[in-house]
């Protein structure tokens, strides 16, 4: 099971997405996962509401639970209609714990560029000079690997897609009053996608 919570920002006040963390509204910033076994047992009193795991089951679900490595490589083009800032600015980039220099349960990664001081515009803004010279930030990190789920879902929801459109085009034909070969010929393709959309 997935957690998640509100975004992790670092501020002087008070969380304004403080919800999400108690679980009362939707969240998105990955927080960790927990592997949880539910069993139900017909008895009068319940003896014990908590149990480990045993570690012979943890060894089986193991496999389910494969991780694989995954990159993000962040080029940061401008940074330009800056207010006014007193002090240097750094910018980083981070997927769940990964990257992110305040969290110790991952290892340390070059996730920030590097700081540098804002340059008034002339006008109202300022920017920072990067120039031709512009930061990249890479992360690796390695998460559950669910395409097993995702696969299954998108080849369905392609399918729905497809299936949609080509109606959407049987009724526009039948709309304009189109001949009945034209009709037909718009249902026999959709006929021939639905059967190799189901193979």
């Amino acid at each position: 099971m997935n957690l998640y919570g509100s975004p992790r920002e670092f501020t002087g006040f008070p969380d304004p997405y403080v919800d999400m963390n108690l679980g009362k509204s939707e969240a998105m910033a990955y927080r960790g996962r927990v592997l949880v076994e539910l069993s139900t047992k017909l008895v009068d009193q319940a003896e014990q509401k908590i149990e480990e795991i045993p570690s012979d089951d943890l060894l089986r679900v193991e496999k389910h639970l494969r991780r694989r490595k995954f990159h993000l490589c962040a080029v940061f083009y401008s940074a330009t209609m800056l207010q006014e800032v007193g002090e240097a600015i750094q910018f980083e980039v981070s997927i769940g714990n990964y990257g992110n220099k305040f969290d110790a349960t991952c290892l340390p990664l070059a996730s920030t560029t590097q700081y540098s001081r804002a340059v008034f515009d002339g006008c109202h803004y300022y920017f920072l000079p990067w120039g031709n010279v512009k930061p990249v930030v890479v992360l690796s990190s390695y998460w559950e690997d669910i395409s097993y789920r995702i696969d299954a879902l998108n080849i369905l929801l392609n399918a729905v897609d497809r299936l949609e459109s080509r109606l959407e085009l049987v009724h526009l034909a039948i709309k304009a009053k189109s001949p009945d070969s034209e009709v037909k010929r718009r249902i026999d393709e959709l006929i021939d996608i639905v059967i190799t959309d189901c193979r």
